[in-house]
């Protein structure tokens, strides 16, 4: 015997050196459940003659939940604590059960059920949840990855989901804030708020990074900030130098003679206790300081159309201005530090434009040929 059909799934079954192997081949399509099937097959006949290493499999002991707790316990020693904390947000809802998991939208089961069909559960849940296609594909590409580490540890015999392709996105230009609506909403907020919202105007980093800042990553001396591996994407240290900032320095050095005896810049106005039960510093919630902004944007009817204005734009608007000014993206993307200059590429009609701008003002300024009046910003 082949393959079968069970419901919506084609299971194969087969004996070689007299033992019998069935289940589940995860797919809906019959072409490639039979490909599943044949390879399988071949790759058990080399396995009892000694010619392949030994398939490990719990068949249908091992559920889903399972090893996607196995999984976390696997990330929680390879990521930075934020990255883990992220993935235990989306795959256990976080803390509070307060967003919906990708366990809640896939459901438990046989390991070797996976297949194409979770992933249309999740992207179905995004859709009713009213999450854009950037976040669906987020949620998708790490769904993705726990079946490929599943298939690394031979708890799967083929990766199911390989074949799936991200939702296509439509690409967004840079969002920018106008000088008079980020003024506006500076004197929306309180003076905590406002104080976050003025540096990352100053220097453009991610809120992530912003809101955890440390004195200690303050070298006033030689004029920087310095932000360690664990804290970044690329996973090495990153400075960003402010000597061209004399007022955010002034700014910084006023801030610590105040509180000689904190830690963060910011600490959060709620401290927390560690296991001992003794008070501990913390800071602010990225997602708080996030959506303070988002509200005090919606409040005022500021909108950067067609796109709501978030804290984000900050950041946006510092690396436009600075593109505008004609630096290289090169040495923007080491300033924003982008893991590559692809997340730079935004930024590049904003740099051909300049370019082109400069050249046109280059050519009308020598008028060596009349001709070339025609290629004038403005004309016909």
């Amino acid at each position: 015997m082949t393959i079968y059909k069970r419901n919506d799934i084609y299971w194969y079954d087969f004996r070689v050196a007299k033992k019998r192997w069935r289940g589940s081949t995860g797919e809906i399509n019959k072409r490639k459940a039979q490909v599943f099937h044949d390879d399988l097959q071949a790759r058990k006949k080399r396995e009892a003659l000694g010619l392949e290493v030994t398939i490990t499999t719990n068949g249908g002991t091992r559920t889903i939940f399972q090893t996607i707790d196995e999984y976390l316990d696997w990330s929680k020693t390879q990521n930075r604590n934020s990255t883990y904390g992220l993935k235990l947000a989306l795959w256990n809802g976080g803390k509070f059960k307060k967003v919906h998991s990708l366990k809640d939208a896939i459901g438990d089961g046989p390991l070797h059920t996976i297949n194409a069909t979770h992933i249309d559960k999740i992207r179905s849940v995004g859709k009713k949840r009213g999450l854009s296609d950037t976040s669906i594909n987020r949620h998708t590409y790490n769904f993705k990855n726990f079946v490929s580490w599943a298939c690394d540890q031979k708890y799967l015999h083929v990766n199911p989901v390989h074949h799936v392709r991200s939702l296509k996105v439509e690409e967004r230009e840079p969002v920018t804030i106008a000088d008079k609506d980020f003024t506006r909403i500076m004197n929306h907020v309180p003076v905590w708020l406002r104080e976050i919202f003025w540096v990352d105007w100053m220097i453009g980093v991610r809120l992530s990074n912003l809101i955890k800042l440390r004195y200690n990553q303050i070298n006033l001396e030689e004029q920087y900030i310095e932000f360690p591996p664990s804290e970044m994407k690329k996973g090495r240290t990153a400075r960003i130098t402010i000597k061209h900032l004399p007022e955010l320095i002034e700014f910084f050095r006023i801030r610590k003679l105040a509180h000689p005896l904190g830690d963060y810049v910011w600490p959060s106005s709620k401290p927390a206790k560690n296991n001992l039960g003794v008070r501990i510093e913390k800071h602010y919630d990225p997602s708080y300081v996030s959506r303070c902004f988002s509200e005090a944007a919606e409040d005022l009817g500021i909108k950067v159309k067609p796109y709501e204005c978030t804290f984000h734009s900050i950041r946006h608007t510092f690396a436009t201005r600075w593109a505008e000014d004609g630096m290289d993206l090169v040495d923007l993307g080491k300033m924003l530090s982008h893991r590559n200059i692809a997340s730079t590429q935004r930024y590049v009609h904003v740099e051909d434009q300049i370019t082109q701008d400069n050249a046109v003002k280059k050519i009308v300024r020598r008028r060596k040929d009349p001709g070339l009046y025609l290629v004038r910003t403005g004309s016909n």
